[in-house]
């Protein structure tokens, strides 16, 4: 019950008459191992010129920003964002707990988001996250102080590239959001 209303309480957007644990400074998160996998070069081998040219320092901000953004998206894949998991929480909250610890049957609950590397369309739902590169992400990828090594700014279609390779690749014990291959 604790972690449901933990991760939906990071979700995004400031509130301002309750702001998140996170923006009050109260939760910091961390992802583990993102350090490591920022220095491994053979992870970012295969990808855009300003990431493989980039520092550790660089590639770790770029990939916590990214990482941030899903979080906050609730594109993420942990149970207590999963329906089954979610009506298993529900049923025991309501067996084992009052209100107004209770999940009340009447609240819709949240639950975790895909995200696509591209622009949404017509036909897109809408419980979907999409990341493109007019976006704030490809805005944030533009900025000329994003890839200082690469001493100018990325294109439109630079960023496109970037975010057009995105998905997890898995090395051992870590994963990076970020290769340009397409699987």
């Amino acid at each position: 019950m604790i972690g449901y209303r933990l991760y939906h309480d990071l979700q995004r957007g400031w509130r301002i008459t309750s702001p998140n644990l996170e923006q009050c400074g109260l939760l910091e998160i961390e992802y583990e191992c993102l350090e490591e996998a920022s220095t491994a070069a053979e992870l970012w081998s295969d990808g855009h010129v300003a990431l493989t040219t980039a520092s550790a320092e660089t590639r770790m901000q770029v990939a916590k920003v990214l990482l941030d953004y899903m979080r906050r998206e609730l594109a993420t894949s942990v149970n207590y964002l999963d329906s089954t998991w979610q009506e298993q929480i529900r049923q025991q909250s309501n067996q084992r707990l009052i209100a107004p610890w209770a999940i009340d049957e009447n609240e819709t609950m949240e639950y975790a988001a895909i995200l696509f590397p591209r622009s949404r369309t017509a036909q897109d739902q809408g419980e979907n996250v999409f990341l493109s590169a007019r976006g704030g992400f490809g805005q944030y990828l533009r900025r000329h102080t994003t890839f200082p090594e690469l001493g100018q700014r990325l294109s439109l279609e630079d960023t496109a590239t970037i975010i057009g390779g995105i998905h997890v690749k898995r090395d051992n014990r870590r994963s990076i959001a970020y290769s340009e291959e397409g699987s």
